[in-house]
């Protein structure tokens, strides 16, 4: 009987393996590094302990208990529990998975607006204190609670959010600096993007990256901006646009040639 459980789950740990390995290349994810180094250990172990008896049951002739189902019947339970440990290691990331072949780039992909709902479920509100969008990650800082007057650092990134502590200095500066993010409509940063680049010229940048964020000139309650910042190799630039998209204005580089 032990002999079976080991090979039930040395099967699971090789549909683990190989899940490990496609999360890893697929979503780039270091956890799954793990997952698949984990795995291969525990179907090493599984080999060196199954393999001599199963040799020793092959010279004496002794039936395994697995041996009296019909072939067809092994082939297909082996196959099912590969196929089951590969699906539980890729679970957490199905989200990401299921947007293979899509951009999924959080400044030109359509991306946005499902990292801020995740962001905005952990946080326990929609207000934040500003969010930064990056090509693979999103960053943001919101009150470390619904009516704090303090700022955590939270992070998108992988298809999940995690928190990652407090901000620095944040202490009575929270308030007067957050906005609610259901007035911005994240959506139009991929739009606003090409805009920006349209508007200086830079139509290669070498660095893109989005905060949105209350002008820090302001008081509490005023109107955040979605700030896009592009460089080049010889230019920087930042762009301004209301919650809506219209276009404020833009510092910078190459901005002064329009």
């Amino acid at each position: 009987m032990l002999i079976l459980v080991l090979v039930l789950i040395g099967l699971l740990a090789l549909g683990a393996l190989i899940g490990g390995i496609v999360g890893a290349i697929v979503t780039g994810d270091p956890n799954y590094t793990i997952a698949w180094a984990v795995s291969m250990g525990v179907l090493v172990l599984c080999l060196v302990v199954v393999a001599p008896s199963i040799a020793r049951r092959a010279v004496s002739g002794t039936d395994r208990p697995m041996s009296r189902l019909p072939r067809a019947a092994r082939t297909t339970i082996g196959i099912v529990l590969v196929l089951a440990g590969a699906t539980l290691a890729l679970i957490p990331s199905a989200d990401t998975l299921s947007r293979i072949g899509t951009d999924q780039s959080f400044l030109t992909g359509p991306n946005q607006v499902r990292a801020v709902t995740a962001l905005a479920q952990t946080i326990g509100s929609h207000e934040l204190v500003d969010i930064d969008f990056y090509d693979s990650y999103v960053d943001a800082q919101a009150p470390s609670h619904p009516g704090a007057d303090t700022t955590d650092n939270f992070e998108y990134r992988y298809g999940r959010v995690a928190r990652l502590g407090a901000e620095s200095g944040s202490a009575g500066l929270t308030k007067v600096a957050q906005y609610d993010g259901r007035q911005v409509d994240f959506a139009l940063i991929p739009k606003l993007i090409k805009d920006a680049e349209k508007r200086t010229k830079i139509t290669s940048p070498t660095s893109i990256h989005v905060a949105v964020m209350q002008p820090l000139d302001t008081k509490s309650g005023q109107e955040p901006t979605i700030n896009v910042d592009l460089e080049s190799n010889y230019r920087s630039d930042q762009l301004h646009y209301s919650p809506t998209g219209k276009f404020i204005d833009g510092v910078g580089d190459g901005f002064a040639d329009n």
